[in-house]
């Protein structure tokens, strides 16, 4: 369980929940009492409901579980608040328990792939490689856009290349083995180490096993 209701004023604590090691409990089978509770609570502190799902939706005759899942957002979180429970028949008690997960978004820096792209092998060079080929340019576009927007500090890197792709400069960041990092002016992209993005900027790329 990673967040605790309690710390937070828009997060209301069913009336009987007792914390139990890394859940919340109350005795008897109040699951539907709950799933009520957090229906109606939630977005009276402004939660929106994203997903839910719950027993009560599942027709199979031989599934006897009594519980539910949920998923919130709210404006001004970057984070995902999920709340689940269930009945555990052995105990005799409800269980509920609350996570937060990060929103992870991908902004589209480019719209269209260019004609041409310009790779320079380092930042501060004057001159750079051309690429012409449309289908290698939109994989790269691709990549770029589908990477993650990235609000954390980024680590030190040995190599800095760039690439100029229409009318925006993206500078590269990158390590073996290590988080690729795109700067531009629309802010900061993050991407695993992907081969084939180096393949197709011909950017040097050696992987640390090598």
């Amino acid at each position: 369980m990673s967040i605790i209701p309690e710390e937070h004023d828009d997060i209301p604590l069913y009336e009987g929940l007792r914390v139990d090691e890394q859940r919340y409990t109350v005795k008897g089978d109040q699951w539907q009492e709950v799933y009520d509770f957090y229906m109606k609570e939630l977005p009276a502190n402004g939660w929106k409901l994203q997903h839910k799902g719950s027993s009560l939706d599942d027709d199979d005759p031989e599934n006897d579980w009594g519980g539910f899942y949920s998923t919130w957002v709210k404006e001004g979180y970057n984070w995902e608040l999920d709340v689940r429970s269930m009945y555990d028949q052995s105990d005799k008690k409800t269980e509920v328990v609350f996570d937060k997960h990060d929103i992870h978004t991908a902004t589209v820096w480019i719209d269209e792939a260019p004609e041409t792209m310009c790779v320079y092998e380092k930042a501060s060079d004057d001159t750079c490689r051309t690429i012409e080929d449309r289908e290698t340019i939109q994989k790269v576009v691709d990549l770029i856009n589908s990477s993650l927007d990235w609000n954390q500090t980024t680590e030190p890197h040995s190599k800095n290349s760039k690439l100029q792709i229409g009318n925006l400069g993206i500078e590269v960041l990158y390590k073996e083995d290590e988080m690729v990092y795109f700067k531009s002016e629309k802010g900061t992209k993050a991407m695993k180490p992907e081969l084939e993005f180096f393949e197709y900027t011909g950017l040097a790329y050696e992987r640390a096993d090598n």
